[in-house]
């Protein structure tokens, strides 16, 4: 095989696979395998955006994507709302994945969506940002837990780009429960914590078989502290 583990790191609204980079780079220096693509129409795939994108566009990609490269024993890695992405992404494939591992991120049910489980009033803002378009405006300014710095902030708002909004609002279809029978463990940002994650976060708690662990950084570790995020993905992965 040539390699320790294969992480497979998908990422959350508006960023893409970039985001991954320094992480990547770290993981892969230590003899991991890694993948971080960017989803269908998003990061260095934008301009090639169709209107008809939903989450079962993302959870294809990823699915083959991984069957291409005939990865197996995979480490499993969704940031934010790609929580929604592995959750699909596991119940189609679970004889690949060995562990998931959610990123301060987004833990759907079957049949819910991304916009289930955010506040009325976050679902409202971004559908009106994308009033009748098929795609969420990027934010003007970058909300404060995502804790990136002042002289890093604009190098990522020139990265971002716009997310479909299909995939928030197409129900997620499982054929089990989230997690697909692989081992779990959930990654809670803390410094500054994530309002729109905190209902989310308890119910993890109480699932069984999950383990939950704190990182001191805010919503975007990968970008402000990827040597500590990496050193937590490789403690996760031979939990």
């Amino acid at each position: 095989m040539g390699y320790k583990t294969a992480f497979v790191l998908i990422h959350g609204s508006w960023l893409g696979g970039w985001c991954w980079r320094e992480t990547a780079a770290i993981l892969s220096a230590r003899q991991h395998y890694v993948l971080a693509p960017s989803l269908p129409g998003m990061g260095e795939r934008a301009a090639h955006f169709t209107g008809n994108i939903t989450i079962d566009t993302f959870i294809d990609d990823v699915v083959s994507q991984i069957k291409s490269k005939n990865l197996t024993d995979v480490v499993l890695v969704g940031h934010s709302f790609g929580g929604v992405v592995i959750t699909g992404v596991a119940d189609r494939i679970p004889q690949r994945i060995r562990h998931l591992i959610y990123l301060d991120a987004i833990v759907v049910e079957d049949g819910g969506t991304a916009f289930s489980v955010y506040p009325p009033e976050e679902v409202d803002l971004r559908l009106r940002a994308a009033r009748s378009g098929t795609t969420v405006p990027v934010p003007k300014s970058l909300p404060k837990e995502w804790g990136v710095r002042v002289t890093m902030a604009e190098y990522v708002l020139q990265h971002l780009t716009p997310h479909p909004v299909g995939s928030y609002i197409t129900p997620l279809c499982l054929r089990y429960q989230p997690g697909a029978g692989c081992s779990c463990t959930y990654i809670r940002c803390t410094k500054p914590p994530h309002p729109l994650l905190n209902e989310i976060q308890e119910r993890v708690k109480s699932r069984n078989n999950w383990n939950m662990i704190e990182l001191e950084t805010g919503h975007l570790p990968m970008l402000t502290h990827a040597s500590l995020l990496a050193e937590c993905l490789e403690t996760c992965a031979d939990s």
